[in-house]
């Protein structure tokens, strides 16, 4: 009976620790442990996503004022609320007249563009191969 008892509380210990809710999010506690949680979240994307968000989180680390307003802003966010932040960031950069911004129309066409230029960027590595 006493195992029994053991076998269920282990299991259920076991299944509230590997269930929890910020496992998909990112830990902002330390720069290493946001890149450590980009990296376990950006392969279940969806691949059309994974560009966008990885894109996303760059651009954010790119246009915060330090490194603790950039912690504070991913920690406990998941994918799509980066993609969001993101492009609400972009939205400010791009009135705060980013030169870095000027040549995108709109979050939409920066990813697109840089859909392409990976793209080449894959066909020029394939080319290169012997």
């Amino acid at each position: 009976m006493k195992k029994i008892l053991i076998c269920v509380l282990l299991t259920t210990i076991s299944f509230t620790l590997g269930c929890d809710k910020t496992s998909g999010s990112i830990n902002g506690k330390s720069f290493n442990a946001a890149l450590r949680s980009v990296n376990r979240i950006k392969p279940y994307l969806p691949a059309d996503k994974q560009l966008e968000f990885q894109s996303g989180f760059w651009s954010l680390k790119q246009w915060a004022e330090n490194d603790e307003k950039f912690l504070e802003w991913v920690h406990r966010k998941d994918a799509t609320e980066i993609i969001a932040l993101a492009k609400q960031q972009f939205e400010v950069q791009k009135t705060a007249n980013n030169p870095d911004l000027a040549k995108y129309a709109s979050w939409e066409g920066m990813i697109e563009q840089l859909e392409v230029e990976r793209k080449l960027q894959i066909e020029n590595k394939r080319i290169r191969k012997p």
